[in-house]
């Protein structure tokens, strides 16, 4: 064998091993965003009247005038850390919407990838305001004076649930 047999056996080799990774990835790829889009749709969906009620400030005003100071205080803590649980759910359900989106967006299926990119510009706008409204609500606890306004994050919440839920179905067809 000559040299140059030797260059173009080893290539051809690698061009083979080469097109098999590319099929393989591709092929896992689809599978990934298949198991993102599964995940999706088993996203609970947020108790929304419950998270306004209780970030209203007309409830609180109300409950102020109903109850002792100190009392008051207590239950305003108590009202800040269900809050703060209620935006971690946010927080968490914005993640797996965020993975479903970013393996869309790749998608070479126009219909995908285009929806794909909006939902992650909406979820990534939503994950910010309630990454704010988390600061915020954990400096209430300490400092009753500061209340966030949750009504931007949750409205953004729902809106990126709702894409995301006819994404994945899109996806699964």
């Amino acid at each position: 064998m000559t040299y140059s047999m030797v260059i173009v056996l080893v290539l051809v080799v690698s061009a083979a091993l080469l097109a098999l990774m590319v099929v393989y990835l591709t092929h896992r790829r689809h599978l990934d965003l298949r198991q993102h889009a599964i995940q999706v749709q088993q996203l609970q969906k947020f108790p929304a009247a419950a998270f306004m009620n209780l970030s209203q400030p007309s409830e609180l005003e109300y409950v102020r005038l109903q109850l002792a100071p100190s009392v008051f205080q207590q239950c305003r803590r108590k009202r800040a850390r269900v809050l703060i649980a209620y935006v971690r759910l946010i927080l968490r359900d914005t993640r797996v919407i965020l993975q479903c989106a970013d393996r869309a967006a790749a998608s070479a299926d126009a219909s995908i990838a285009e929806p794909a990119h909006e939902l992650m510009n909406l979820a990534l706008q939503t994950r910010l305001n309630a990454l704010k409204a988390l600061c915020l609500l954990y400096l209430g606890i300490f400092f009753p004076s500061i209340d966030p306004s949750l009504a931007s994050t949750v409205q953004g919440f729902h809106a990126a649930h709702d894409k995301s839920f006819a994404l994945s179905a899109r996806i699964l067809r």
